[in-house]
């Protein structure tokens, strides 16, 4: 019998995770350090017995340089096994992902780009959130087994017509990506993404700080029978509201 609480049902860690049936809870540690101005790094851990456990590792830079120009660079480190169990997959299964980052910002101007490369053992899983990684699109996280992906982006703020408000273009594709196990080939993947948000600012107004925000994104998954499109269109408001 499912256990609730005041009527909504108590799901456990590892159920939550994808383990049907399980009742794994989670062990969560994390450390966040400044070891210097402009670097950072974190690490943390987490391990729901029998079904995932999470090494994740992140160190960023921040180069500054004259008028405003600068280059920020980034790297992650993600390990994923299942924890001695197999109630996952339906076996053990260990698999890792490394990430790099590079961008450079001008005044409003900002270009950046990000690489990406997964064992084939696994695919990486994000059960909680879309994960911290530079692939993250609108629509594809690019996270497949084996997959190796290069993203490209350009952001651009466009206060001079209009204050708040941003503009900015990404695309990435990812290539030999494999079913985990089998290691059976998938189709490469594109995504293309056009953005734009505007944030309201006066001080002391209801509406300040409240974001709209508008995504349309391009997708194609390229396979030895054919060649599959789609589309994919977003609106979103933000509207903080405080109440002390």
């Amino acid at each position: 019998n499912s256990v609730t609480l005041k009527g909504f049902p108590i799901v456990s860690m590892g159920e939550a995770i994808g383990a049907k049936g399980s009742g794994a809870g989670m062990s969560v540690a994390g450390l966040q350090w400044s070891p210097m101005k402009d670097l950072w790094t974190q690490a943390w851990f987490h391990r729901a017995d029998d079904v995932l456990g999470i090494v994740f590792v992140d160190l960023d830079h921040v180069h500054r340089l004259q008028d405003s120009r600068y280059w920020r660079f980034g790297t992650q480190y993600t390990q994923q096994d299942a924890a001695g169990g197999t109630a996952l997959s339906g076996g053990s299964f260990s698999t890792w992902n490394w990430q790099a980052y590079a961008e450079f910002g001008w005044q409003r101007v900002k270009l950046y780009g990000a690489y990406s490369t997964i064992a084939d053992d696994q695919q990486i899983r994000t059960p909680f959130s879309s994960g911290p990684i530079y692939t993250q699109l609108v629509t594809r996280n690019f996270l497949r087994a084996g997959e190796q992906t290069v993203m490209l982006g350009a952001s651009f703020g466009l206060d001079g017509v209009l204050p708040g408000l941003s503009l900015w273009l990404e695309a990435a594709e990812g290539r030999n990506a494999v079913v985990a196990g089998s290691r059976t080939a998938l189709p490469d993947e594109r995504e293309v993404d056009i953005g734009t948000s505007w944030t309201f600012r006066e001080k002391g107004a209801i509406f300040d700080g409240a974001r709209i925000r508008a995504r349309a994104a391009w997708v194609q998954d390229d396979a030895p029978d054919g060649t599959q499109r789609g589309t994919d269109y977003r609106i979103d408001l933000n509207w903080p509201v405080s109440f002390l």
